[in-house]
């Protein structure tokens, strides 16, 4: 594998991105991620006992409300908004109040950090009274108390994400009061910091991809108010290994990596602009234009793919279309309200490290070509070239995912329209009025004693060669151990044909599966089957698979479903150990398929 940034500072161009305008369409999409709050009724709950943190589905969460003030003190304070200074102050003091009353599991961590960045935003609008009265309130607080994760309440091992929260807490708050917090972030920093694997990434428990990233955001926003207490050199390394890997995780069409709990959530896309702002804003200060300018690039792109799911009524704050009380996709603390506001609030940290001289330059995941595999906690593998991109799971966690090629996208095609995310067998995440009890991803299945078996729900131990990359083309094998079995092995090659897939069994004859989608709740595709080939046509774009035209192919009667839409499952039956796919992504012939409807 080559050097990630001397691959960037040797290929990249510049990109054809001008006019972007970060911070007022930041703000834009601030504006929309709290245009769905109804004020009037969070107006008339100010003064109840409100927002029991587990009573999630109860209206408004105190986790939501958090939030929602940071984002508003951001609104208020680039002029966006006026009016609200009333309600705003009003709830500040509640949401104060109710951190002051008694709570068995209270999640102050993350009350304490949005509201300690509201007030640090919000110091040029905020009453001179009303702001010491706060500030009093956060003085008064003892975060072995409140705070549900500390050394106090949980043993090392058991401290997770929840204590990032509370050390970036920590500081925000004696940064505002004064209060000398260095020693409990110093004693929960050396829990926390060797929860960081090899690459910089951080591993709560099953490695969920969002909980990484969330948790060096921590780091990230430590950094830029000023922190230099004794953990800051160790941050600045984790940040520094860490930061490569975002750019080549990301799908070609500037998607976050499916991968565990919240995903697919937009505030995946708002977190990745808010760390690339900070990271093109160091690279440039080092003069290192063109890493710069990718991290700045990728900020760009990945908050014009949220305007998809931003610019309709209600916003979405899922990648899906179902009605938004139907709480489809969602993990169950994942409801609008809290989550709506978090993509807001993750905008905050793009407008506070936005440097907007930060010219753009071509992101490699976007140009590709490379393979790029994680460590082993992750067991993920990205591959890109040509516009193609893929993301496969080597030994998937079965409530969220599934192992094998859960990812097929292009740059600028509708991101559901091959396959975004894979299908969980044990779907911990809620699916509304549907079920889903099937593993699957693209991938080979064979019969075993005259039982059907899935790659996608096999217990495997893998093994990746890369054979070559270039601009033009990638190739690389996957080596699949199953357990019981034998050895499953597919060979990938992309380029600006497409995905060629090469799967052979050493124990069987082997077959392939393949979903195709059919709704995200307000679009449907047009699924067209001929011999050796099938395709679905969505809005202005066209999927093709193809196979050997001797080869049956038929689809299962039941659905699928995962946190996108709703698919059918095609079964291309083969009768020999090897079966070769080509899949393709390209904009449709729509004169072709008018004439065939």
């Amino acid at each position: 594998m080559f050097d990630l940034l001397d691959n960037i500072r040797n290929s990249s161009m510049p990109a054809e991105n001008e006019g972007f305008n970060s911070k007022s369409r930041y703000l834009d999409l601030m504006e929309k991620s709290i245009a769905g709050y109804d004020f009037r009724d969070i107006e008339k709950r100010i003064d109840a006992p409100i927002f029991d943190f587990q009573n999630i589905f109860d209206s408004y969460s105190r986790i939501g409300m958090s939030r929602l003030l940071n984002v508003i003190a951001f609104l208020i304070s680039n002029n966006r908004i006026s009016g609200l200074y009333k309600f705003w102050i009003s709830l500040m003091k509640s949401v104060l109040k109710d951190i002051a009353a008694p709570h068995d599991k209270s999640g102050v961590e993350f009350l304490v950090l949005e509201i300690c960045t509201a007030l640090i935003t919000g110091r040029d609008f905020i009453k001179r009274d009303d702001y010491e009265s706060c500030i009093e309130s956060l003085a008064e607080l003892d975060p072995y108390e409140k705070y549900d994760s500390t050394l106090k309440r949980k043993t090392p091992e058991n401290l997770h994400n929840f204590c990032m929260y509370g050390i970036c807490a920590e500081y925000l708050r004696g940064y505002l009061t004064g209060a000398d917090t260095e020693d409990f972030i110093l004693r929960h920093w050396k829990v926390q910091r060797i929860k960081f694997d090899t690459e910089g990434r951080y591993m709560d428990p099953g490695c969920p991809m969002v909980y990484d990233i969330t948790s060096r955001y921590r780091l990230v926003l430590m950094l830029h108010l000023g922190y230099d207490g004794a953990a800051a050199g160790e941050m600045r390394k984790i940040l520094s290994k860490s930061a490569p890997g975002l750019l080549y995780q990301m799908s070609s069409d500037y998607k976050f990596p499916f991968g565990g709990r919240s995903n697919q959530f937009n505030f995946n896309e708002a977190l990745v602009a808010s760390m690339c702002e900070y990271h093109a804003s160091e690279f440039y200060a080092a003069g290192d234009i063109k890493v710069a300018g990718a991290f700045k690039h990728c900020a760009a792109r990945s908050i014009e793919g949220l305007e998809r799911w931003m610019n309709v009524l209600p916003a979405r704050h899922i990648k899906n279309f179902y009605p938004i009380d139907s709480n489809y996709g969602i993990d169950s603390y994942g409801t609008y309200e809290r989550y709506m506001g978090t993509m807001g609030t993750f905008l905050s940290g793009a407008l506070m490290f936005c440097n907007e001289n930060t010219g753009e330059y071509q992101s490699p995941n976007e140009t590709g070509g490379y393979v790029y595999q994680t460590g082993n906690e992750f067991h993920k593998i990205f591959a890109s070239c040509c516009g193609y991109s893929v993301e496969i799971d080597k030994k998937a966690d079965a409530k969220y995912d599934a192992t094998g090629l859960g990812r097929v996208h292009f740059t600028g095609a509708p991101s559901e329209i091959a396959i975004s995310m894979p299908f969980s067998l044990h779907p911990k995440y809620l699916l509304g009025k549907y079920s889903n009890t099937k593993g699957r991803a693209l991938g080979s299945f064979w019969y075993f004693n005259g039982n059907k078996e899935y790659l996608s729900e096999s217990d495997c131990e893998t093994e990746t060669v890369i054979l070559y990359e270039t601009r033009e083309s990638v190739g690389f094998i996957l080596k699949y151990t199953v357990a019981g079995r034998g050895c499953v092995s597919e060979k990938y090659v992309i380029n600006k044909a497409g995905i060629s897939i090469t799967a052979e069994c050493d124990f069987g004859d082997i077959s392939y599966c393949i979903p195709f989608f059919l709704s995200n709740g307000r679009d449907s595709g047009t699924i067209s089957q001929e011999n050796g080939s099938c395709s679905i046509v969505l809005g202005l774009w066209e999927y093709r698979v193809v196979w050997d035209g001797l080869l049956s192919a038929e689809f299962c009667d039941c659905l699928l479903y995962n946190r996108n839409g709703e698919y059918k499952e095609l079964n291309i039956k083969n009768k020999k150990r090897q079966i070769k796919i080509k899949l393709s992504i390209k904009g449709a012939d729509n004169e072709k398929i008018k004439r065939k409807t």
